[in-house]
């Protein structure tokens, strides 16, 4: 079990005309809520690279980290650039110093191993 960190392409992605990376939720601007005038990100999430990403400190397998992830509209982080690499290691270290789920696909969750 590990803490996830999420990640979003907000409006700013539309607003770009952007692709979505891999395994990346797309959001329409009608469900970005809670967005301010500065930022195409919901409120609390940090915008990286036309990503917006947010860490939840919940510990969870895998699985229940992604289903976590989609259900505030956004997937496990998955990284695209060198930048990206160490804003998302600046994120999560500000927030703790353990283990965190991160992107992937077609993943199985084998009973016994780490629960």
């Amino acid at each position: 079990m590990s803490l996830l960190l999420c990640c979003v392409v907000t409006a700013l992605h539309l607003a770009t005309g952007l692709d979505a990376a891999p395994g990346v939720v797309n959001t329409t601007e009608e469900e970005v809520e809670g967005v301010d005038s500065q930022s195409p990100c919901p409120a609390g999430w940090h915008q990286n690279e036309h990503r917006c990403f947010s860490f939840y400190p919940v510990w969870a397998t895998w699985a229940t980290a992604e289903l976590y992830c989609s259900q505030h509209r956004g997937n496990l982080v998955s990284v695209h650039s060198p930048g990206q690499q160490v804003f998302v290691q600046d994120l999560v270290r500000r927030h703790t110093d353990q283990p965190v789920w991160m992107g992937g696909y077609d993943a199985a969750q084998v009973h016994g191993v780490n629960d």
